[in-house]
Formats: structure tokens, sequence, C-alpha cells
């Protein structure tokens, strides 16, 4: 348990340090990493708006055409 509690306080030390050395210029910098782009939400998780995919689209359309064309085949063996 000491070790952890050494290497947090050595760790704070050096934030310490390395505050002091580069100023303000350094927390500004820390400022620009938290804040988050929000017109690029999807960048890491793919298009914020759904897409269809073209191959989808192209499934639905076939399967469309082959129930209309189901329903005239059928439609003209009952006529």
């Amino acid at each position: 348990m000491e070790y952890v509690e050494l290497r947090e306080r050595i760790k704070e030390q050096i934030r310490k340090k390395t505050q002091k050395e580069h100023g303000s210029a350094h927390s500004k910098s820390q400022e620009k990493k938290k804040k988050l782009p929000s017109d690029n939400y999807g960048s890491f998780f793919g298009p914020s708006q759904p897409v269809i995919a073209q191959r989808v689209i192209q499934e639905s359309k076939s399967l469309l055409e082959n129930q209309h064309l189901a329903l005239r085949v059928s439609n003209s063996q009952h006529a």
C-alpha cells in the first residue's frame, strides 16, 4: 500500500513541476485537449446520421419487385 501512496505523491510532484516549467501554455493545451468537437461527432462512431448501404436498398427493391410479380402471377392464374 505504501508503494501506491509514494507513487501518487511522486506523480503529483512531477505534475506540479511541469506546470511551473510550462506555465499557462501548458494549461491552455490541457483545455484544448478536454474540449470535445461537437460538430465532428461521427468521426469515431461513424456518421451521425443513419446511412443505408446501397446493397440493402437494392435487396429491398428486388424483394418488392418479387412480391409485385408474385401478385401478378397469382392474379393472372385466378382470372
